[in-house]
């Protein structure tokens, strides 16, 4: 397993998280028009759903950048290093 990122790895659990959002969003939705709320609790219903939708593309974008770099690790093959500093992991070309 490789770790890249902000202490990621390329264990896939951020579609999940955003799936989950996705999931929750719309059922807090559903049951805020069906209880036909107060219209504060609707506009804090659709809050939430807006910022699952952000944190869902923020994922996205994540699962993108890991793909880019394993790409990247397969194209030079072992010409890569992965190292971890002040917390956070990196991926660079080894030097020679």
């Amino acid at each position: 397993m490789v770790v890249l990122g902000y202490g990621t790895t390329t264990d896939d659990y951020s579609a999940t998280l955003s799936e989950i959002l996705a999931f929750a969003s719309i059922s807090l939705f559903l049951i805020g028009a069906i209880l036909r709320l107060e219209s504060e609790i609707r506009a804090a219903l659709i809050l939430i759903s807006v910022l699952s939708g952000v944190l869902s593309i923020l994922s996205s974008k994540r699962e993108e950048e890991t793909r880019r770099r394993m790409e990247e690790m397969h194209k030079y093959g072992g010409s890569l290093e992965v190292y971890q500093k002040e917390g956070i992991w990196y991926v660079r070309k080894r030097r020679p």
